[in-house]
Parts: C-alpha cells; sequence; structure tokens
C-alpha cells in the first residue's frame, strides 16, 4: 500500500513540476497585462485581473473588472467590461464583447461584434457579425450572412435562411420567413407577415395591412398576397 501511495505521489508531483517547466500555469493574477504572476502566458484553471488581464490561451475561466483579452484559440468562460477573444469556444460576456470566431454564446450588453458565430450571439444595444449559424439578437441586430434566427427591433442582414422578428427587418435574400411591423426583402421565398410587407421577388406568401411585391401581375394588395406558388 506504501508502494502504491508513493507511486501516486510521486506521479501527482512530476506532473506538477512538468505542468510548471512549460508555459501553463493553474492560476495566474494580474494588476494589468505586464504586471502578472507568474509570468506565464498560457492558463489552465483561473486567470484573474485585479484591473485588466491578458493571456495567450486559456483552458478555464478569465475574469478582469475592466479588461480581458486572449490572443489564440482558448475554451472555458470569459467575464469583463471588455472581452476580446481570438477564436474562443464557450460563453463570454461584456457590456462590449469582441471576438474573431465563437462557438458557444458571445453576449455584449452594449457592443457585440464578432466574424464568426456558431451559437448564440446576444446584445442589448448593437450587435453586428459577418457570418452567424445559430441565433442572434439585440436592440439593432446586423449581419452578412445567417443561417439560423435573428429577432431584434431592427433586424439587418444580407442573405437568411432561417428567419428574421422585429419592428423592421431587411433583407435582399431571404429563403424563410420574416415577421415585423414593416418587412421588407430584396428576393424572397418563403413567408411574410407584418403591417406593411415589401419585396422585389417574392415565391411566397404575405399576410399583413398592405403587400408589395414589386415584379408581379398584383404588386400591390390588402390582407394577402402571393406569387410564384
Amino acid at each position: 500500500m506504501k508502494s502504491i501511495i508513493f507511486a501516486v505521489m510521486l506521479s501527482v508531483l512530476s506532473s506538477a513540476c512538468a505542468f510548471g517547466a512549460d508555459n501553463w500555469t493553474r492560476i495566474k493574477l494580474s494588476l494589468v497585462p505586464g504586471v502578472v504572476t507568474p509570468d506565464k502566458p498560457d492558463v489552465h484553471g483561473f486567470d484573474f485581473g485585479l484591473l485588466a488581464t491578458r493571456s495567450r490561451q486559456l483552458r478555464g475561466f478569465q475574469l478582469s473588472p475592466f479588461y480581458a483579452d486572449l490572443t489564440k484559440l482558448s475554451y472555458g468562460a470569459q467575464l469583463s467590461l471588455v472581452s476580446i477573444t481570438k477564436d474562443f469556444r464557450g460563453a463570454k460576456a461584456g457590456a462590449v464583447a469582441i471576438a474573431d470566431e465563437v462557438r458557444g454564446v458571445q453576449s455584449g450588453f452594449f457592443y457585440n461584434a464578432a466574424k464568426n458565430v456558431y451559437g448564440e450571439q446576444n446584445g442589448g444595444f448593437y450587435t453586428v457579425c459577418e457570418r452567424i449559424y445559430g441565433y442572434q439578437t439585440g436592440l439593432v441586430s446586423s449581419n452578412r450572412k445567417l443561417i439560423g434566427g435573428q429577432a431584434s427591433l431592427v433586424a439587418l442582414s444580407k442573405s437568411v435562411d432561417g428567419g428574421q422578428a422585429g419592428l423592421v427587418t431587411y433583407v435582399p435574400d431571404i429563403r424563410g420567413a420574416q415577421l415585423g411591423l414593416v418587412n421588407v426583402a430584396g428576393d424572397m421565398q418563403g413567408a411574410q407577415i407584418g403591417l406593411v410587407n415589401v419585396t422585389n421577388t417574392m415565391k411566397g406568401i404575405q399576410f399583413g395591412l398592405v403587400n408589395v411585391i414589386k415584379r408581379s401581375s398584383l404588386p400591390v394588395m390588402v390582407i394577402f398576397n402571393a406569387s410564384g406558388l
């Protein structure tokens, strides 16, 4: 039994020594980036900044009241007033949240920006993304390509495969549905439901007080309009 305990202790000690010998640390404490202990770039555990913190990679949790930054692919959770990441897998939140790519959830209560999101992008005031595969929210939200759903007071997109909901929705190219007070589309395949519905071309139906299909034999109708069925 003593030999087994000794072997386990030796193994743990060896792992700890090996872990500490490279660029990784279990716990990192920063006043600001550059004023940090231990001075290692990668964290496998907890990264805490009294004012601000920056690490290269994270496998765990990063927390700072004002600023948190991760410069390479990281996994876990990040919370700060300003939350910055390169590529992130997990959940992150801040008043300002910025990332290159997120697989998981990104929340920005004032400004939320990303190049690619696979999951959810939730914002308070303004949310913007180039490509999102999942769900996007915000007072105002915009994207270049959406596969999934978008819900905002003002929902803007360049291309949608899925649905938009809001007081005002706008997209030049959509395959799916728009639900809002005013819905505006370019090429529409699906359904528009709102007070005012406008599209250039339609392969589907419109329900609303005013329904406009510009390139249609019946360009303006009330209550209901359809084309391309």
